[in-house]
């Protein structure tokens, strides 16, 4: 009866939907969309190679690595072929097209590493366009543009019941691939 229903989905029902809309406030009127596995399903994300000290320390690159696959900002297919044609069309480099048709501040990261997956099981996940981002300490502002998706995954950073601090990231992706860009 319950593999029929999205792995993720607790975080689309009751008081987690709440806490998914929160988290998901990076979108303009995100909607609940439904993805299921197949032999194209594969998902995006332009991550970074280093990010912010986190309670003072620095992550090491295994966490660093683990920090990319375990954030809930993805892309389908369509939008990162966009921003990557984009890219090649304007010869600009990819981190800056990516930060402008995503709304994605230079504070966030580098976002020099391309994360590529396949989906192995049936998710939920939010939709929408990209809400305007401030820079923190200034007037400044990214607005993203109005033809570009951004997908949000909640559930990705909650622990294994075996080991308290791990992701389960590697339950729902496979063919996982990592590059610096």
């Amino acid at each position: 009866m319950f593999e029929n229903l999205p792995w993720n989905i607790e975080w689309f029902v009751g008081p987690q939907l709440e806490s998914s809309k929160l988290l998901a406030e990076g979108m303009l009127n995100p909607s609940p969309e439904d993805l299921h596995p197949g032999n194209n399903m594969y998902l995006y994300r332009i991550g970074h190679s280093k990010f912010p000290p986190r309670n003072g320390e620095e992550l090491t690159e295994e966490q660093t690595r683990e920090a990319n696959y375990t954030s809930p900002w993805w892309m389908n297919f369509d939008t990162w072929n966009s921003i990557r044609q984009l890219s090649l069309r304007r010869d600009a480099p990819l981190s800056t097209t990516h930060r402008v048709r995503n709304a994605v501040p230079m504070e966030f990261g580098p976002a020099d590493i391309l994360v590529k997956v396949r989906l192995r099981k049936f998710i939920k996940v939010f939709r929408g366009l990209g809400d305007t981002i401030y820079l923190k300490g200034t007037e400044k502002f990214f607005v993203a543009p109005d033809d570009v998706t951004q997908m949000f995954i909640p559930g990705l950073r909650r622990p294994r019941s075996n080991y308290a601090k791990s992701a389960l990231w590697d339950e729902i992706f496979s063919e996982a691939s990592y590059e610096k860009i």
